[in-house]
């Protein structure tokens, strides 16, 4: 895991809350096999007291998965997240306070993603910014929306071909 003092422009909204609790545990289900990428988001809400402190591990499957403990600043987001996915038979994502800590471990957003793998070529980019000029330049109301040519659910009202190089191509409208 690798983490952020925090370019992720995270909605105000949704930092705003948080969930806290000992342990906090987060099982996913494994329905995936490439795995997870996994991005969890942190921020203290209020200023903690002289007395009291907050810091935790994060750990899958029981493993300590970020090498560090996550100690956090008062209103400063914090985020840690997979470069790779995560890949496992089970998924039980847990963070424990560590003995240094009064606090339990909180909790403001986790975000999970798998990666899926298209087993076919995009539309020639090039097509796709001038049937997108086209679409705006005649202001054009279809629900397009995804890649114009995309096997069974290409735009509606556009034909396309595969060209010698094996991209698909816009061929009329």
């Amino acid at each position: 895991m690798v983490e952020d003092n925090n370019s992720f422009n995270l909605p105000p909204l949704v930092m705003s809350t948080a969930v806290t609790q000992q342990p906090l545990e987060i099982i996913l289900p494994n329905v995936f096999p490439d795995g997870y990428h996994i991005y969890l988001h942190f921020e203290e809400l209020t200023p903690p007291k002289r007395d009291e402190s907050r810091e935790f591990i994060v750990k899958l499957n029981g493993g300590i998965v970020f090498p560090q403990p996550v100690q956090l600043t008062y209103l400063f987001a914090y985020t840690i997240y997979t470069t790779r996915p995560w890949k496992a038979n089970a998924y039980k994502l847990s963070m424990e306070e560590t003995t240094a800590s009064t606090l339990p471990p909180i909790l403001n957003a986790a975000e999970m993603y798998y990666v899926l793998e298209m087993s076919y070529s995009p539309t020639y980019e090039q097509d796709v910014e001038a049937i997108i000029t086209v679409k705006n330049t005649y202001n054009i109301k279809k629900g397009w929306s995804g890649d114009p040519c995309f096997q069974n659910v290409s735009w509606d009202g556009l034909n396309c071909n595969t060209n010698d190089s094996g991209l698909p191509r816009i061929v009329s409208l």
